[in-house]
């Protein structure tokens, strides 16, 4: 098995990094020797908890921007040092350094990955396509991988599709009850979760204009997250005068509220595959998402979850109240959201498929 290095920019609270997180955990599992490293150092809220299994092969490279030369040579050495025949990077930061790196020393397996259809600016576009000609790229989605190539220049041929691989969220046997006791909720309250940043992207406020208009006292709405909006959403839920709704910061344990969710709703701008999705499909929740990004090739049926409009908050009221009308079906509908999202993230192969494809090639 190969020694395998992956980079992400910090190991903050987020999609990409539970990702990365995910794959140091399953490539382990898989045999391969596993390092995990960061460009930057992160802040006080992060995921470096959930990496303890890796001891001293969880480092970081403390680099102080994308141009400090001292820690590209510390990069390096630690290739060279360490041996190490594969690189899995993530984000755009960390994609480029380490590709760069990689290639320097001679690193055989360069694997860049793809998350989003974020716009980069025209230089990132450029380095992007440069670098694509000396590595695999991971589209996390068809609509990435056609969104990535068609703004960087790239054929979509240089794309490998591989979807998100996300751990099933564990809740001991009673969390549910325990956890809605906790909220306020009542027995037969609907429980309608979200779980983001609080960024400009996630679009939160469209959460509180459809609690507002629930008619139902029954559903009860809680947003968890964390970031630099969350004042900005405490006013505007004071302002709109609706009290169906609690704002949680609680980044760290947001996952664990699944457990007492019954329907999860997504509000955000811009999407590629949200992690928070397959979670909370896994968890059997069913999920209202918009119609953006890669989300629609997850949920390609309404016997598992709905495509919304968020903007049209009455709409997506009167489908969370109708839902909760339906308490059986619903039941149903999250049972069958498992079983898609399982059936999701096997349909294009795995990581550790690609590595040893790759390693086959490079020493063949």
């Amino acid at each position: 098995m190969a020694k395998v290095l992956i980079a992400i920019n910090k190991l903050a609270i987020g999609g990409a990094e539970k990702v990365a997180v995910t794959q140091a955990r399953q490539l382990t599992d898989d045999g391969h020797q596993v390092y995990l490293a960061t460009l930057y150092e992160t802040n006080k809220v992060n995921l470096e908890s959930e990496v303890n299994f890796l001891g001293e092969r969880q480092l970081c490279f403390r680099s102080n921007s994308l141009f400090d030369w001292a820690a590209y040579k510390r990069i390096k050495k630690f290739l060279q040092d360490e041996q190490i025949e594969v690189v899995v990077s993530h984000l755009f930061d960390a994609n480029t350094i380490l590709r760069l790196a990689a290639m320097s020393v001679g690193v055989p397996v360069r694997i860049a990955y793809e998350h989003s259809d974020y716009k980069k600016r025209f230089w990132q576009r450029l380095m992007d396509s440069f670098l694509a000609r000396f590595s695999t790229l991971v589209g996390i989605s068809d609509h990435v991988i056609k969104a990535t190539a068609k703004s960087e220049w790239i054929k979509e041929s240089k794309f490998k599709m591989i979807p998100h691989l996300v751990s099933t969220p564990e809740f001991s046997k009673g969390r549910r009850d325990e956890l809605r006791s906790e909220l306020g909720l009542k027995q037969g309250d609907l429980c309608v979760l979200s779980i983001g940043r609080f960024v400009p992207d996630k679009d939160q406020k469209r959460l509180i204009d459809i609690a507002a208009k629930s008619s139902d006292p029954s559903i009860k709405f809680i947003l968890v997250g964390y970031g630099p909006l969350e004042g900005e959403l405490q006013e505007y839920l004071i302002k709109s005068e609706v009290s169906n709704l609690q704002i949680i910061a609680a980044p760290t344990k947001a996952a664990e509220y699944l457990a007492a969710a019954d329907i999860f709703i997504l509000t955000s701008k811009r999407e590629g595959v949200p992690v928070t999705i397959l979670e909370a499909m896994l968890s059997k929740v069913v999920p209202l998402a918009p119609d953006r990004g890669g989300i629609p090739e997850v949920m390609q049926s309404d016997s598992y979850g709905h495509l919304i409009d968020p903007t049209k908050s009455s709409d997506v009221a009167g489908l969370v109240i109708r839902l909760g009308q339906e308490r059986s079906r619903l039941v149903e509908m999250g049972k069958k959201a498992k079983l898609r999202a399982h059936e999701y993230m096997n349909e294009n192969g795995t990581l550790d498929g690609l590595i040893k494809d790759l390693l086959d090639v490079a020493n063949n």
